[in-house]
């Protein structure tokens, strides 16, 4: 998958997280707290559900050049990394090597929790692209469609989420109306 669409999507989306609660804060005087939070899952809801989309568009067109090799597993490479709070996280990626039609073998790394119970040597399938053999996947279900379902998640329960509490919100004061226009 090509960095842009990380950066190009994945920064909306936590741009997302914070406007969305902001807005809702803002807006609750003026339209209740219900609906307000209504309105801020829907904000990362649907901004969730852009991302998602944008990056299964990516990973179709990716794929659709590909060509589909044998690879072979060869070892776990320890990956660490800081989040923002300086904890350390060590995950292990597998290092898959293949060959790509132009004979020269290439090794790409795949998400750390995916094949994690080969052996060296076994057999891994990987797809690359034929122009740049050098870009390549690991042709599993995580390293293909990770985070597309990810952002599937990530996009789908806020905005469901949002669309119920803004319809109960609706329903609640239709009914108040009513009782109202009774008495």
């Amino acid at each position: 998958m090509d960095e842009h669409v990380y950066v190009v999507g994945i920064i909306p989306f936590f741009a997302a997280l914070v406007l969305g609660p902001l807005t809702g804060w803002l807006l609750h005087p003026r339209i209740g707290l219900e609906r307000a939070v209504g309105v801020a899952s829907l904000i990362i809801g649907l901004t969730g559900s852009v991302v998602g989309i944008a990056i299964t568009v990516d990973r179709v067109e990716q794929l659709r050049g590909m060509v589909k090799a044998e690879g072979h597993f060869q070892k776990y490479v320890k990956e660490v990394s800081r989040d923002s709070e300086g904890n350390v996280t060590h995950n292990y990626a597998p290092q898959v090597l293949y060959k790509a039609a132009d004979g020269v073998e290439r090794v790409v790394s795949g998400l750390g929790g995916s094949q994690s119970k080969l052996s060296p040597g076994e057999a891994v399938p990987v797809f690359y692209d034929p122009d740049e053999p050098e870009r390549a996947v690991v042709a599993d279900f995580q390293n293909m469609w990770g985070l597309v379902l990810a952002f599937a998640m990530f996009g789908g329960a806020p905005t469901i989420f949002g669309i119920r509490v803004l319809v109960l919100a609706a329903r609640q004061e239709r009914e108040q109306d009513s009782s109202s226009e009774m008495t």
